[in-house]
């Protein structure tokens, strides 16, 4: 049979045509047969290139990815103690190591603060030895000032008694001194003029000599004046005191009262002076004890402790990492204690994801330094304010803070700034049919087995929000489906089907877990 050459080459065409589909009916018998199945607008609509997506529920975690780095929990910056200026460090614990609270991590040279201690404490031993002088001096001058006092007072309460015995007339005992010397007075004048004459006689006869006679007349002679003195002070007795006499004592009396009322103030005010005068030297005192007090203080500080336990890092600044024999002054920042077994995560998140999670929500993190391991995490809190992602740009998104605990130990050394991708979940699904987002065409998802339908994403039944593991898993009745989550890179849908085929537009064969 002679075939023409027009027709030989539709025959080798149609020949080549089925060894290819034989071929790819080997490989690809599935998305082959489907495509041939499909119906006869679908199949003229698909290009060769569509392929069929074989899509199965799992469990599926909706996570929001974002990343950080890792900081510790505990962490405390330790600068130098308030008052220590132009000080060096003399000693350092090594760093890195591991230190217990309380424990001396720095010492700083102490030397100008221990002249200061020196001088602030012989100025406050010299001021207590000058306060106890003045105690002394002053309990000398009181003492003399109440004797003094006592003196005066005595001296007005006798003129105040003579005063008034004066007023009150004749003192009775001096009228009965008078009268007792005028009865003595008398009975010797007539003991003598009654023995005269036997006086004479005796004389005469020799027997009482002259000198003897005349000191007889002489005792006669004093008695007769004493009994004349005696009448006469008798007499004044008897009348009433003189006016000038009371005056002149009533003037001593005020005299007295006065002096001893002004002798009195001024003890009063002498001992409020040096009270005030003692204060003024105990205030001193305390000042130079508060100064003996900040000195020790201060060398006390000298000594800087861990306040917590710890790793000890050494700081950074402008003047150089921390080290020995470095200047530092009050408030420098020299140290830092972390605790490298507690270690947190910070992450910013976009205004518009905050409320897609929760705190307690779990988290996924991935290390830089060992990305193929995953660790498990949990969302610790976040914050009540967010800022500005770009500040030059005041309409810009919005930021939230968000701080990520581990929940799991790692057998990888943690150490502060190590990079890490954490993905929030979001929501948790035991069972989830994901499609990525790039097998939507025009907001259209083609399902082509086990049945024939098309999802449109905008109309589509959407499970109502809620964060991960609170919201309830139901497929929809009768082969339909519903919108679960979405992602930044899939579309979590809950159906009957525990299989089924998805039409693969031609943008979405770029993606690489659909690459054939």
């Amino acid at each position: 049979m002679i075939i023409p050459n027009g027709r030989k080459k539709l025959v080798y065409t149609a020949a080549a045509f089925m060894l290819l589909l034989a071929a790819g009916c080997s490989i690809y018998p599935e998305k082959l047969l489907s495509y041939f199945g499909a119906s006869k607008p679908a199949v003229s609509a698909m290009p060769y290139e569509y392929r069929i997506y074989p899509v199965k529920k799992t469990p599926c975690d909706v996570t929001l990815k974002t990343s950080g780095k890792l900081e510790c929990i505990n962490e405390l910056g330790i600068s130098v103690p308030d008052g220590i200026w132009g000080a060096r460090i003399e000693k350092l614990a090594a760093e890195g190591s591991i230190v217990e609270s309380g424990e001396v991590i720095c010492s700083l040279n102490t030397s100008a603060i221990e002249e200061n201690l020196n001088r602030a404490m012989t100025e406050l031993s010299n001021s207590e030895n000058e306060l106890e002088d003045f105690k002394m001096q002053n309990e000398l001058e009181d003492m003399s000032k109440k004797t003094e006092l006592a003196k005066k007072d005595l001296q007005y309460e006798v003129s105040l008694f003579k005063l008034g015995e004066i007023k009150k007339g004749a003192d009775t005992i001096e009228v009965a001194i008078s009268k007792i010397g005028i009865e003595k007075n008398r009975a010797f004048i007539e003991n003598f003029q009654s023995k005269l004459k036997s006086q004479e006689e005796l004389l005469k006869k020799g027997f009482l000599s002259s000198f003897q006679f005349g000191e007889l007349e002489l005792d006669y002679q004093r008695n007769l004046l004493e009994l004349e003195q005696n009448y006469n002070k008798l007499e004044m007795l008897d009348e009433l005191p003189l006016a000038e006499e009371v005056k002149k004592n009533e003037t001593g009396v005020l005299k007295l009262s006065f002096d001893r009322k002004l002798t009195a103030k001024e003890h009063e005010t002498a001992a409020k002076l040096n009270t005030i005068e003692e204060e003024k030297k105990e205030l001193n005192i305390n000042e130079k004890k508060h100064k003996v007090q900040q000195a020790q203080s201060m060398i006390d500080k000298a000594q800087v402790k861990a306040p917590i336990s710890g790793t000890l890092l050494y700081s950074n600044s402008w003047i150089g990492k921390t080290r020995v024999g470095m200047e530092v002054w009050s408030g420098l920042d020299i140290l830092k204690i972390v605790d490298l077994k507690n270690m947190k995560i910070i992450v910013k998140v976009n205004e518009k994801y905050i409320d897609e999670f929760s705190e307690g929500s779990g988290a996924k993190i991935s290390l830089s330094c060992d990305p193929a391991r995953t660790l498990n995490g949990f969302v610790k809190s976040v914050s009540k304010l967010a800022k500005l992602k770009d500040e030059r740009d005041p309409k810009g998104p919005k930021e939230f803070d968000v701080t990520i605990y581990f929940s799991e130990t790692s057998e990888i050394k943690l150490l502060p700034n190590m990079s890490a991708d954490v993905s929030i979940v979001c929501r948790a699904f035991k069972n989830a049919a994901r499609v990525p987002k790039d097998f939507a065409d025009g907001g259209l998802v083609q399902i082509v087995s086990p049945v024939k339908q098309t999802i449109d994403l905008k109309n589509i039944k959407k499970l109502s929000g809620a964060p991960a593991g609170a919201g309830k898993e139901s497929a929809p009745a009768g082969g339909g489906f519903i919108m679960g989550a979405e992602d930044e890179n899939y579309f979590y849908f809950l159906n009957d089907f525990d299989e089924f085929g998805v039409l693969i537009p031609e943008k979405g064969l770029d993606t690489v877990e659909t690459k054939i």
